[in-house]
């Protein structure tokens, strides 16, 4: 092929070197940006992997403890398990309890196992997954929402976004609710 037939190379015109250098300036971009990014994910998760581990601690220890949640709400409890975003407590009364971390303002207990321990990475069950498991076998719940309301019904379904509750009385009605608003799920025995 002669000089004259070959497309024209991108790094000998004004237009090649330009984007060439745009390229390069992104790449530069993209890497900072990546980097911020991971290191402000590491620093999230090692916040939250200490307030994870003291939770797994408490579960382990089965140290009965109140988990202050958005108002005033304390729920009295010991801690089943922990997810990657929520808690699974049985109350004094062996009532059951899906407890979304946004919603746990703090934790009291009386008990040394708290603090010991080596940061753990959370379970990567998620609330909803609890929930839908939950769901299977379709119970009575009550949704505690974060602006204190709440919501009854027999639990259907739970997707990453929605929670869909079954209403019998007084007539059948399906309610659904946004997930991202629901602080916790009791299931009454």
């Amino acid at each position: 092929m002669s000089d004259s037939h070959r497309p024209p190379s991108l790094s000998t015109s004004s237009f090649g070197d330009a984007l060439a250098s745009f390229i390069a300036e992104a790449r530069v971009d993209e890497a900072a940006d990546i980097r911020a990014k991971q290191h402000w994910l590491s620093q999230q998760l090692a916040e939250e992997s200490r307030f994870l581990t003291t939770l797994q601690n408490l579960a382990e220890a089965q140290a009965p403890l109140g988990l202050v949640l958005t108002g005033t709400d304390v729920l009295r409890c010991k801690v089943g398990a922990v997810g990657a975003d929520f808690v699974h407590a049985v109350d004094d009364f062996a009532n059951e309890h899906l407890v979304a971390l946004a919603a746990i303002n703090r934790i009291e207990t009386n008990s040394a196992r708290a603090a010991a321990g080596e940061p753990r990475w959370p379970s990567p069950v998620e609330f909803w997954q609890a929930a839908a498991i939950m769901a299977e076998d379709r119970p009575e719940v009550a949704i505690h929402h974060l602006d204190g309301s709440g919501t009854r019904g027999e639990l259907r379904s739970a997707t990453v976004d929605e929670i869909r509750l079954r209403r019998l009385q007084p007539t059948h009605q399906t309610i659904t609710i946004r997930l991202a608003s629901v602080a916790r799920i009791s299931k009454h025995h």
